[in-house]
């Protein structure tokens, strides 16, 4: 079995973990600050799910993560975005070449977040 886990190193550590928590619903499975090192291992399921998991990071330098999006699938994108605070950014929905309807926001690092979900074809 082949676990996975994403990093993101952010200046934005503690907008980051509210984005991912209260926007996204994911949950923390482990934090940790000691010294300048502080992070949080976020999850989709539960933590003993083997479900892909975010690492995030406080880092104090700016990094480019042009080009890289996460995608998180949902049951129902309209439910989903009625969810959303009044206040969240975010762009469509866009129904895509294969069908699928896609959501797109941005993480306080400025990651693309892509919330989608697939439609029968």
């Amino acid at each position: 079995m082949v676990d996975m886990k994403t990093r993101i190193e952010t200046r934005f550590y503690d907008q980051s973990i509210a984005f991912y928590t209260d926007i996204l619903g994911m949950h923390v499975i482990e934090k940790w600050h000691k010294n300048e090192d502080r992070g949080v291992i976020l999850g989709i399921c539960s933590p003993m799910s083997g479900a892909p998991t975010l690492e995030l990071a406080f880092s104090p330098h700016q990094h480019n993560y042009s080009g890289i999006s996460l995608q998180f699938k949902v049951a129902c994108l309209t439910t989903f975005t009625q969810q959303l605070p009044a206040a969240q950014a975010y762009e469509g929905p866009v129904q895509r070449p294969w069908g699928s309807e896609y959501l797109y926001l941005q993480d306080p690092t400025g990651i693309q977040v892509i919330i989608y979900e697939e439609v029968p074809g």
